[in-house]
């Protein structure tokens, strides 16, 4: 559901915050190999495994930082993938919006968010909700973006 969605959207860079064993990267550079990919890990074990499992893909990079500290400027990525690695859920509300600051001039941005409390998601202001998918309240997806200009495709 999520691919079918990104498919009608441009975006070039994909940056997954919290990549952990890359599986999304890898799923999303199957469906998506002329995009470019990041993958943000903190953890040493992982990203060592990161680097190791896509150290031929010249096409994702993998970097080792707490990503609540990113340069988002320096990779100014147009979608963003969250799969919930947050302690409080305030602190993703605060994420959303230094993202925003630093790639306000970008026609489209892209935000999916995997396994968030919806109301917590619900609030975020300057984004629209395009495609979402619970099972619970906290089980699902949400995919948002900020401004609405639709590939011609």
């Amino acid at each position: 559901k999520i691919k079918r969605t990104l498919k009608q959207y441009k975006f070039q860079k994909f940056i997954d915050l919290g990549c952990g064993s890359g599986r999304v990267i890898d799923y999303f550079d199957k469906n998506f190999s002329e995009k470019k990919f990041v993958g943000i890990e903190y953890f040493s074990n992982q990203y060592e495994d990161c680097i190791k499992s896509f150290n031929e893909r010249i096409n994702i990079k993998i970097i080792r930082e707490d990503f609540t500290n990113f340069n988002f400027i320096m990779h100014n990525a147009d979608c963003y993938f969250f799969n919930n690695p947050f302690k409080k859920d305030s602190n993703i509300i605060q994420m959303i919006d230094k993202i925003l600051k630093y790639q306000s001039i970008k026609e489209n941005i892209l935000f999916i968010f995997v396994n968030f409390d919806k109301k917590i998601i619900d609030k975020l202001d300057n984004v629209k909700c395009i495609q979402n998918y619970y099972i619970n309240n906290n089980k699902g997806f949400s995919i948002y973006l900020l401004n609405q200009k639709k590939t011609d495709e």
